[in-house]
């Protein structure tokens, strides 16, 4: 599928730039969570969503606070229309037009250039080591697999491997090197197993409560024992906690935190496992940021004092702020998880406070326009009854009739709080997915599409407090 390609132009200085986007959806906004990041201030946090596909580019806006002109005309909230190259969209002086083409991979919108992402995009320059975290076990003898499962995007497997881009080396240098050195390395590798058989001999001889202290003061002593995988495994042997020598098995370490080992015939490239977990918490730690950033938002248009504490966490400006503070390694890390974890469930608990909140509006609501408040009459038959007797119910039957129609239609709604099904019915599922880019199951709405819908939260028509 080709990719969408995107000329953002501001009409009043005549700058124009192009991003193009491999896959839809492309989210535009303000929040530096969306893929198409636009910071003038007259742009919404979440302003719209384009989708496409093989055929079409539709364009949606997300019920922004300054909206979207398409053609001279603004577009109705959450309605999704179709747009081509020759389309005249805006959103203030900002123009925006839409293509499908084939682009150049300069022309590709930049990731977030944090630190983790600058060492795990692409290849790593004249080295030649793939951005990959799996690589063949060099002790292993070559497979048909190998050479394959690695093969470049579009590359049949069985076709012929190409060559890695790696420097070139002088191989008869490299030969000198190796014959020159390999005796001194056997050297050091018989002797480090000499040392090895003595201490695990002596250590074993050492009563079971000794063993411990015995270890950590080895460890001291001679520093570079905790390098040794061998000897790591000697301390597990004889109780020794792992985290109590102060190192640690990378590759164990990564299996653990990925919940499996890698495949047989293969290793982990520890260094990049450790960037791409880098960068997985920078990303995790941006997006909190946006979303507390969102939530304090609401407060603010609400006028609700929503953070009752102070802290650094809620006061953190950027993901990198974020993981300064959580990784503070001179205070106590479990009181730092635990505040984490009050964060998230404050943004948890805000969703069932927004919709709990919308269902107390609409009561309200509802209240106001019941047959007692309107008519006076506390007693719902009286009101039903519109309250003018006999003589105006025969004069104005008309009248009397659309009101008791409508005395029955709220007091059908209003019982058990059925006007919840009405308000987060069918049309309120087709404005969430017109948001969310979902679809609606069967073709009236049934099947739990919409009563699934609303355990996400309401989003309305009308403009957000989130999206200002």
């Amino acid at each position: 599928m080709l990719p969408l390609l995107v000329r953002i132009t501001n009409t009043q200085t005549g700058e124009t730039e192009h991003s193009a986007f491999p896959s839809s959806p492309v989210r535009i906004g303000r929040n530096q969570l969306n893929e198409l990041v636009l910071n003038e201030g007259f742009v919404s946090q979440w302003h719209a969503v384009v989708r496409f596909d093989e055929h079409k580019v539709r364009y949606v806006d997300l019920g922004s606070t300054n909206g979207t002109m398409l053609n001279g005309r603004r577009l109705a909230r959450h309605m999704q229309v179709e747009v081509d190259p020759q389309s005249d969209l805006r959103i203030g002086p900002i123009q925006l037009a839409f293509a499908r083409a084939q682009v150049t991979p300069d022309m590709y919108a930049a990731p977030r250039t944090t630190i983790f992402n600058l060492n795990t995009l692409g290849t790593s320059g004249d080295s030649g080591i793939m951005n990959a975290t799996m690589a063949f076990n060099p002790n292993d003898p070559a497979t048909e697999q190998q050479n394959t499962m690695f093969m470049p995007q579009g590359v049949p497997p069985g076709a012929a491997p190409q060559a890695p881009a790696s420097p070139s080396v002088d191989m008869q240098r490299l030969l000198a090197i190796t014959e020159a050195t390999k005796p001194f390395y056997q050297q050091y590798r018989s002797a480090w197993t000499q040392v090895l058989s003595a201490l695990r001999r002596q250590l074993e001889a050492a009563p079971g409560p000794q063993r411990a202290g015995l270890v950590l003061s080895l460890c001291q002593q001679f520093p570079q024992l905790t390098k040794e995988p061998e000897f790591r495994q000697l301390a597990s042997t004889l109780g020794v906690d792992p985290a109590a020598l102060g190192e640690v098995d990378a590759s164990a370490w990564i299996d653990r935190l990925g919940g499996s080992a890698a495949p047989a015939g293969q290793q982990i490239n520890t260094a990049v496992a450790m960037e791409r977990v880098g960068a997985i918490l920078e990303s995790y730690s941006q997006a909190f940021v946006e979303l507390r950033k969102g939530y304090e938002q609401f407060g603010e248009e609400m006028a609700l004092q929503l953070v009752q504490e102070r802290t650094p966490l809620r006061d953190a400006q950027s993901g990198q702020e974020v993981l300064d503070y959580l990784l503070d390694w001179g205070t106590d890390g479990g009181e730092r998880v635990r505040e984490l974890t009050r964060a998230f469930a404050d943004l948890a608990l805000h969703q069932v406070a927004l919709l709990s909140g919308v269902m107390e509006g609409v009561r309200s609501l509802l209240g106001t326009l019941s047959p007692q408040q309107l008519s006076g009459q506390k007693n719902y038959p009286l009101a039903k009854s519109g309250g003018g007797g006999l003589l105006e119910g025969i004069f104005n039957s008309k009248k009397a009739s659309l009101w008791r129609t409508f005395a029955d239609t709220h007091q059908r709604l209003a019982e058990e709080d059925r006007f919840s099904r009405e308000v987060f019915g069918r049309n309120f599922a087709r404005a969430y997915f017109m948001v969310t880019g979902g679809h609606m199951q069967g073709n009236d709405g049934s099947g739990g599409g919409p009563d699934r819908t609303a355990q996400h939260g309401y989003h309305g028509s009308q403009t957000s407090p989130y999206n200002q």
